[in-house]
């Protein structure tokens, strides 16, 4: 049952990403995305570390985008 809400998710996810990219043009917001995604469910890493590495970084393009 986990399985089919976790796939949801990742759809939701996926859809909310191609929506920001096609409305905003903005690259950095879905490349962060993606990098989350790959790094946490392709890669296996920690969600501790990734987010140590990616809330950094999409907080100094927001700021930079301001």
């Amino acid at each position: 049952m986990l399985t089919g809400v976790a796939a949801a998710a990742a759809g939701l996810m996926l859809a909310t990403v191609l929506r920001s990219l096609f409305k905003n043009r903005a690259v950095a917001g879905p490349a962060i995305a993606l990098a989350t995604f790959l790094a946490i469910s392709i890669l296996h890493w920690p969600l501790a570390l990734v987010l140590l590495a990616i809330v950094p970084a999409s907080v100094a393009v927001a700021w930079r985008r301001a």
